[in-house]
């Protein structure tokens, strides 16, 4: 009888879940995503609030505006000067002669090659108009060499004018001949350039084009036609120059009304009045009102300058915490007292099976201003309505306005402070300390501050 073969079956082991397996699977994953959103979100960076200033410098090219009466030739004819550019005349002093002529022109021009010579007074003068101009001297602007050019040849010109004219002048016909005589008090100069009346309201920025500017001076001995501009005189020490200004000037400004003025080239130093004006084109343009140095500067349409800009202590945080959240405004009679507390809120309408009553709530108000509480948005919902007390008028939640602020972390999560910028760079502002609802020195608050939202929690 045949044996029966035997099927051998292999026992399989019922599966077990290994927990540990299942517990280190959880934890990589979860570190897996915390890690990856890490390295991709923003990072949080804190910031210390400080005490300070902003000591701020700022360099500008200057349009001058003076109170300048200008001179026309009442003939034709040469024209000699008896007066050194930026001398001061005084009613009745002798400024020009207008010889119709020529002749006494020619007779100055023999008495000059006879061999007079200069005092060492005018020498010493005409070498300090010389020094003054190779110290300044651009050669970007070599135009000014003919301007400097002119004003010595007419400073020599007077000088040896001067003595020579009272023995020259016999025999002269006054009909062709005319001495003239200043009829108002001033500082005399020999140039002209189309802006002798311009006033702060007419500013526009094609002025400040120095390219486009042109001086017309009229030398001693020249040639001029009846009508023509042929001096013009500086009637006060008062003078004004203006200065384009951009949107960040006019916060830095805008509360400013004396500024400190350093001249460049001169190192002159000056403190001057400020104010911000329109011009013509709509633009912001700074006026410095001053009353020292006119006359240094009574030859030149424009000048470079620095101000240095006297800054408010406050406290210092960066541009880059600041954000703008928005709030509910809230009329400041709606406010009361709770009825069993010391709290401070608003009376809410609210409705239930009982009808119409009111819940009183105490939010964070984080601003007084114009009239109105500044209030969280999400403490309250749009379309409800705030009971005024003692009385039957109701207030719609709808209003709303934005402040500037930044947010404190003193407490491990995010709260809205408010601010009040009095000073800015490109980098910080000093803000108003000791303000309600605003930070104190050593607050922390978030360096960027777009990266976080009120109440979330921060991990320092």
């Amino acid at each position: 009888m045949a044996k029966k073969k035997k099927k051998i079956v292999p026992y399989r082991k019922p599966r077990h879940l290994n927990i540990g397996v299942i517990i280190f699977l959880m934890v990589f994953i979860y570190m897996s995503v915390f890690v990856f959103r890490y390295l991709t979100s923003e990072k949080i960076h804190v910031y210390e609030v400080n005490a300070g200033s902003l000591a701020t410098t700022s360099d500008y090219t200057g349009l001058i505006l003076r109170q300048e009466s200008v001179t026309t030739a009442e003939a034709s004819g040469y024209v000699n000067y008896y007066l050194r550019e930026g001398e001061r005349a005084s009613v009745g002093s002798l400024v020009y002669t207008l010889d119709e002529s020529g002749t006494m022109t020619s007779l100055l021009a023999q008495n000059a090659a006879a061999g007079n010579s200069l005092s060492e007074e005018n020498l010493a003068r005409l070498k300090g108009q010389l020094s003054a101009f190779s110290t300044s001297y651009d050669p970007v602007c070599f135009d000014e060499v003919y301007q400097v050019k002119a004003s010595i040849s007419g400073s020599l010109l007077e000088y040896l004018n001067s003595d020579a004219l009272d023995n020259l002048i016999d025999g002269i016909s006054e009909t062709a001949f005319h001495k003239n005589h200043a009829t108002i008090s001033g500082t005399v100069q020999y140039y002209t350039d189309g802006m002798e009346n311009l006033t702060p309201d007419d500013m526009n920025m094609e002025l400040f084009q120095k390219e486009n500017y042109q001086k017309t001076s009229v030398s001693a001995g020249s040639l001029v036609e009846s009508g023509s501009s042929i001096y013009k005189t500086i009637t006060s020490d008062d003078w004004t120059i203006m200065i384009p200004i951009t949107e960040a000037d006019m916060l830095r400004l805008q509360n400013t009304s004396i500024v400190s003025v350093r001249f460049k080239g001169t190192g002159q130093k000056a403190n001057a009045e400020f104010e911000i004006v329109m011009g013509t084109d709509g633009k912001a343009y700074g006026r410095l009102h001053l009353y020292k140095y006119m006359v240094q500067f009574s030859g030149d349409r424009f000048v470079d300058i620095e101000l240095n800009i006297s800054s408010e202590n406050g406290l210092k945080i960066p541009v880059s915490s600041v954000v703008n959240k928005p709030f509910y405004l809230i009329p400041t009679n709606y406010l009361t007292d709770g009825n069993n507390s010391s709290d401070s809120g608003f009376l809410k309408e609210t409705y239930g099976p009982d009808g119409v009553s009111s819940e009183f709530i105490s939010p964070t108000i984080y601003c007084e201003k114009d009239g109105y509480y500044y209030v969280d948005t999400m403490d309250f919902t749009p379309g409800e309505y705030l009971i005024l007390p003692d009385s039957s008028e109701r207030y719609p939640i709808s209003a709303t306005a934005s402040l500037q602020g930044v947010y404190n972390i003193n407490k491990g999560y995010a709260v809205f402070k408010q601010i009040e910028i009095l000073d800015a760079n490109e980098d910080y502002y000093i803000v108003r300390k000791n303000m309600a609802y605003g930070l104190s020195v050593y607050d922390h608050i978030i360096l960027n501050g777009n990266a976080v939202s009120e109440n979330d929690i921060i991990y320092k």
